[in-house]
């Protein structure tokens, strides 16, 4: 019961990375190579669900997007966190994106079986291009 996927883009010093998570992971590597900032991913979505917090705390704690986007991402390109969660009676899906313009974008899923989140992201983002905040819930299928 857990996180059990990752997919980050553009995410502090990581342009991309996308991992499979066992029930026990160990981080390992040398000074700066991004140990802290891959688990800071994990304090980030724990500040966004705190009551009272949200998107823009996160990023305030963080020292805004610009802190938390990679210097190699482009100009404009968006900050990407997909995580997948395993939990006793099925899965959850998140999917969060924001860039420097404080748009951002959100869906929940649950269930494997549901289309992709980024397919239903990009999706809201040309239905609504000034969308500041937009959450898609699925409804649960067995």
């Amino acid at each position: 019961m857990g996180f059990s996927h990752l997919l980050l883009r553009n995410w502090r010093n990581f342009t991309s990375v996308e991992v499979t998570l066992p029930d026990r992971v160990f981080l390992i590597g040398p000074n700066a190579s991004g140990k802290s900032n891959f688990l800071d991913v994990f304090r980030f979505m724990r500040d966004l669900a705190v009551p009272g917090r949200g998107l823009q705390e996160a990023l305030r704690l963080r020292g805004g997007v610009g802190r938390v986007r990679s210097l190699a991402a482009r100009a404009m390109s968006d900050v990407i966190i997909d995580a997948r969660v395993e939990l006793d009676d099925g899965s959850w899906r998140y999917c969060l994106t924001f860039n420097h313009d404080s748009k951002m974008v959100a869906a929940a899923q649950r269930s494997p079986g549901l289309r992709s989140c980024f397919r239903a992201l990009e999706q809201l983002a040309r239905s609504h291009p000034g969308v500041r905040e937009q959450y898609l819930v699925d409804t649960y299928t067995r």
